[in-house]
């Protein structure tokens, strides 16, 4: 499901007669073979922003995600510079790459918008 500021930001991206306002759309009905993997694995989504697919039953958790780009979001802050990440993931790269002697990877913390931290 959409968060109402991800929602608000849908609905200000311009749409046409051609792409009306749509949050997902199932794929196809799964093949009789395919059909005990359960309906979740045949959910395809749209970003509205980029129109990049999301598939399979991660979909919505990896459109939200996505969004993040967009939004510009960058919650991962470098403990040893000023770089910034949007993924957990890619801030444990750039610590390995960029500060290999100090790299502690542990104990990545993300800044929340009210400027705590929060280990994770």
């Amino acid at each position: 499901m959409l968060m109402e500021s991800e929602v608000a930001q849908h609905h200000a991206f311009p749409h046409d007669e051609h792409q009306p306002h749509q949050y997902h759309q199932l794929s196809p009905g799964p093949s009789p073979a395919m059909h005990s993997m359960g309906q979740d694995e045949f959910i395809s989504i749209h970003c509205h922003f980029c129109n990049k697919a999301f598939h399979g039953r991660y979909a919505k958790y990896n459109l939200k995600r996505h969004f993040m780009i967009h939004r510009g979001e960058k919650p991962f802050m470098c403990p040893y510079c000023s770089h910034r990440t949007n993924q957990k993931g890619n801030l444990k790269y750039h610590i390995l790459s960029a500060h290999p002697g100090q790299a502690n990877i542990k104990h990545i913390e993300r800044t929340q918008s009210d400027n705590k931290t929060t280990k994770i």
